[in-house]
């Protein structure tokens, strides 16, 4: 075991509950009197962020109620809606029922809950859903269904919207005052070091995440006894959460949950199934027995077709809207540096299928025919990967477009056309993959995105190739409309502060 932990509580013997569950039972009287109080303390704090994550959700969704019903007013008496029919009553969302079930629906679906599911777009969509199917349920049998039906399409799209935009901000502002002010609780990670080692690396630590490590408690036998140690860290750090990595014999376990809950801190263990990477965990229960299933990841048909309908849609409307400032940044293309406007280049796409990716140059007419050159100066030591800072075949205005992610606007053709998608794992080259093992062959069972998992949680931050590969796994398997969404609107974020672009 790790003699590295540090001490606050010098005079007094160390905690252990190597011998039993008996927490107390070997501890000085001064020492549990500190216990009971950082305890309580711990115990008091989750509370309070518990709270303060309600208050404010509700806050912010109260927000997006009151907006969405200024907008369906401000139409009815100013837009078009007054030349058409009047679809929408006078006093449409106009009382606190409305409110009051959209408050509740998102409580009952789990928007409220700690961790992954405030964000998760899939959980507020259902809630609107079930607020407005509320709202709208005697209509439904006393009015025209077809005005109902509109009613109920364009409520969903409203609120929905306007959560959206609330809720996205908030999670911009959350992940900022973690980065700025280090609001993140702390942490103690605990398990065998090759465990350590890759849960320290996981999405879970990040600056902008709940948790941040406070110690690494790493076991080096199966007869450890952790507890003293343990309990020393955790007082010496004020530390809130142990993290269980990996596996731990019985007995070791067992001193563990003892000390975590003696002290009052979260307890949590990270799945297995991030270290293997190829399956992902349900949890359920059979004879009363809780269990977990170990899926592999994919789309289903119906899954993909729902997803193409999405991408034809978005890129239309995308290139029609955006088409005036495409031309701008083709033109400054062309003025700036000798070549064509467009760079094209051979990608691997969905079942292996090779097609030309399109995007604005950014580098030297002659740069793919120089990369042979640059191949030492990877920040990648593995050669599926390929990516270098300061590349002296960049454009000066090529480095603008990709610090801003601008460069890849084009590839809504190819989205249009159905060789991407919007989200998805990236299209590597041909090269790349022949270097591909098995396992990682799930990359090309769906189209590749302009932007996926890999963009938002660091890009080129991320370095290990099968840590990208088991977030594109995980993006597989828990794949939703909602989920698209999320990574969208945390593209925008990403983009914006430049984060490990190159």
């Amino acid at each position: 075991m790790s003699s590295s932990a540090q001490t606050e509580l010098q005079g007094q013997a160390p905690v252990s509950i190597a011998d039993g569950p008996d927490v107390g039972a070997e501890i000085p009287h001064g020492l549990q009197r500190t216990i009971r109080e950082q305890a309580a303390g711990r115990i008091r704090r989750h509370g309070q962020r518990d709270a303060l994550r309600l208050v404010a959700l509700l806050f912010v969704d109260s927000l997006a109620f009151l907006a969405a019903r200024s907008a369906f007013h401000f139409f009815r008496s100013n837009g078009p809606l007054t030349a058409v029919v009047d679809i929408f009553s006078r006093g449409y969302l106009g009382g606190p029922q409305f409110a009051i079930a959209l408050l509740v629906s998102l409580f009952v679906l789990g928007a409220y809950r700690r961790g992954d599911a405030w964000r998760s777009p899939r959980r507020w969509l259902m809630g609107v859903t079930l607020a407005t199917a509320l709202a709208l349920w005697e209509p439904l049998w006393t009015q025209d269904p077809l005005l109902v039906s509109i009613q109920f399409g364009a409520t969903v799209v409203a609120v929905g919207f306007a959560i959206a935009i609330v809720r996205g901000t908030l999670v911009v502002i959350v992940s900022f005052a973690r980065k700025r002010f280090e609001v993140a609780a702390k942490a103690v990670l605990v398990g065998d070091r090759k465990s350590i080692a890759e849960a320290a690396r996981s999405p879970l630590f990040t600056r902008t995440s709940a948790y941040r490590i406070a110690q690494e408690l790493s076991i080096d036998g199966p007869d450890a006894a952790i507890g003293a140690e343990l309990s020393s860290v955790i007082l010496a750090t004020r530390a809130d959460a142990v993290f269980v990595t990996g596996i731990l014999e019985k007995d070791v376990f067992q001193q563990v949950v003892e000390v975590a809950h003696s002290t009052g801190c979260e307890l949590v263990s990270i799945s297995r199934a991030w270290e293997l990477g190829g399956v992902f965990p349900t949890p359920g229960t059979s004879r009363g027995v809780p269990l977990t299933w170990l899926t592999q990841p994919g789309l289903k048909a119906h899954q993909l077709v729902v997803k193409r309908l999405v991408d034809i849609v978005c890129s239309g409307l995308g290139l029609i809207v955006l088409t005036p400032f495409l031309v701008v940044l083709g033109i400054a293309v062309k003025l700036t540096s000798k070549g064509p406007v467009f760079f094209s280049q051979e990608r691997v796409g969905r079942g292996g299928r090779r097609f030309m990716i399109l995007k604005f140059r950014s580098m030297t007419r002659d740069a793919e025919s120089e990369q042979a050159k640059l191949t030492n100066a990877s920040i990648y030591s593995d050669a599926r990967l390929f990516k270098v800072p300061n590349d002296p075949r960049i454009t000066r205005l090529g480095r603008w477009l990709r610090r801003t992610s601008l460069d890849e606007l084009p590839q809504l053709f190819n989205v249009l056309k159905g060789d991407m998608s919007l989200v998805g794992p990236r299209p590597p080259l041909p090269e790349e993959v022949a270097l591909y093992e098995r396992r990682h062959m799930c990359r090309l069972e769906v189209r590749p995105g302009i932007t996926g998992p890999w963009q938002i949680s660091g890009r080129n931050l991320i370095r290990d190739f099968e840590k990208v590969v088991l977030l594109e796994k995980a993006y597989i398997h828990n794949w939703s409309l909602g989920l698209d969404l999320q990574i969208l609107l945390k593209t925008i974020p990403a983009v914006l502060s430049g984060t490990g672009a190159h």
